[in-house]
């Protein structure tokens, strides 16, 4: 049974880093949210701007491409070195996502922002877990969160994070422990779900939405909170390989894939699930192209009829380490693509990893021709979630760790590029709409379902507000 005044979290895969600057994976980022803050607050609100948080007032603009901010007064990092702005400075110099935007220095008592590009809402883009302000001394990191963490033990089964002594708010819970309960081969979390049951758990947010909300009407004493609309579930069309440069080939594969059918297995009510558009519900905007790539295995075979196209006979298929949130059953999902691919004469090799590691090694190297995985918003900006996934400069490569690199189809296309940019600066509809044809053209990655943000919590938990964004402060939470 879980200890008093210790928050017990369970967990699929152990945390891979305590680094935000490193952060690609969900319980990652929720271990390292409770150890560094960034300096904005983002309310989850599409259009609503974030909240200072590390700064004193919000960005002022002094020209398109250049703001800056006071830092906040009284905040100490948890071994008691206070706040300044060139601490703030040091810190983003590390993150390589900030660098690719923006550099910052020190002017009087204030953060300079420089952008590399206009960018209005910059200041959303500083809400970031990837940008929460660290402090390196003496081979270590420390933040300013209502938690400080020990030294991180790879494959440690349990991992510890002590109250902040210097933070400067009440924090209830004295200690918070991260437990790992390994998923089956077959992604089912039947060890994690059996701890609930025991009482072994306090908080998780990796168990499915459909599981969960069984598991609530078995009576068990805890509240299930699922809030939908913050990721989406992606095939990724990796477009550097030979065989998947044709986007008719690409095209063929996703009119021959029923999305109905992932969904289905996924969560209850799953039409409202299958993904209509690339961004999930919380950010569209009106009807998408995208709407237009339905399930059509005629349509599909005669995209691949032109005389002049080369189908593929085999094709490999990557899969995560464990389930996420928008995809919370994969090896279902690549079942049902590997059978639907079949009937059209390609066959489909499903590629297993073990680890986060393991699996971000072979993106990074674009070790695979298809990739099984998705995107959860870091922030309510539309332009955010797009441009990590659409733009050239996202592509991932090897030894280069950033967290919104995230075009994993590695798709290089100019006018793609010259559209996000327009679409930052001006975030309109017709805008919006001419991105959603573009990529329904060429395809470099099909739109599956749309992820819920599930959190099961036990009945000795108070205070607990959800977000859209995934984002849970155990700071602000309370044991009975």
């Amino acid at each position: 049974m879980p200890e008093n005044n210790v928050l017990t979290v369970g967990s699929l895969a152990p945390v891979a880093t305590d680094d935000p600057a490193e952060v690609r994976d969900t319980i990652s980022s929720l271990y390292v949210n409770q150890i560094y803050e960034p300096l904005m607050a983002a309310t989850a609100k599409v259009g609503e701007p974030p909240l200072p948080l590390l700064l004193a007032r919000p960005l002022e603009f002094e020209r398109p491409t250049r703001c800056s901010a006071v830092v906040r007064e009284g905040i100490v990092f948890s071994d008691g070195t206070p706040l300044t702005a060139e601490l703030v400075v040091a810190s983003l110099a590390r993150v390589g996502d900030f660098r690719q935007r923006a550099t910052a220095s020190v002017r009087g008592d204030r953060v300079v922002f420089d952008l590399k590009e206009p960018n209005p809402a910059f200041g959303l883009f500083l809400t970031t877990n990837f940008c929460g302000i660290a402090l390196e001394k003496g081979g270590r990191l420390f933040g300013t969160g209502a938690y400080r963490g020990s030294v991180l033990e790879k494959g440690a089964s349990i991992l510890r994070l002590q109250r902040n002594p210097s933070y400067r708010e009440k924090v209830p819970i004295d200690e918070v422990h991260f437990v790992v309960h390994p998923a089956d081969a077959d992604g089912t979390a039947t060890k994690l779900m059996n701890a609930v049951r025991a009482g072994e758990v306090d908080f998780t947010d990796s168990i499915p939405a459909m599981t969960a909300v069984s598991m609530q009407k078995e009576g068990l004493p805890i509240v299930a909170w699922t809030t939908p609309g913050n990721s989406t579930g992606i095939l990724y069309f990796n477009t550097e390989r030979p065989s998947l440069r044709d986007a008719r080939v690409r095209k063929a594969i996703a009119y021959a894939i029923d999305r109905h059918e992932i969904s289905r297995h996924s969560f209850t009510n799953f039409m409202t699930f299958t993904a209509r558009d690339l961004l999930p519900p919380m950010m569209q905007q009106g009807a998408s192209e995208a709407e237009v790539i339905r399930h059509d295995m005629a349509q599909a075979e005669k995209m691949l009829l032109w005389p002049d196209l080369e189908r593929p006979s085999r094709l490999t298929l990557l899969l995560p380490w464990s389930p996420r949130p928008y995809m919370p059953h994969p090896n279902h999902a690549a079942e049902t693509i590997t059978r639907y691919v079949a009937k059209l004469g390609i066959a489909v090799e499903t590629v297993f990893t073990a680890s986060t590691t393991e699996f971000y090694d072979r993106v990074d190297r674009g070790d695979f021709d298809l990739l099984l995985l998705g995107w959860i918003a870091d922030t309510p900006d539309p332009a955010d979630f797009l441009e990590s996934l659409l733009s050239s400069e996202n592509i991932p490569r090897r030894g280069e760790t950033s967290s919104s690199s995230s075009n994993r189809s590695r798709w290089r296309n100019a006018e793609m590029d010259r559209l996000l940019k327009e679409f930052r600066a001006t975030p309109t509809a017709d805008v919006r709409s001419n991105i959603s044809k573009l990529l329904a053209s060429e395809m470099p990655l099909f739109p599956l379902i749309y992820g819920a943000a599930v959190t099961v919590l036990s009945r000795r938990v108070r205070n607990f507000r959800p977000s859209s964004l995934g984002r849970v402060s155990f700071g602000k939470l309370a044991i009975k």
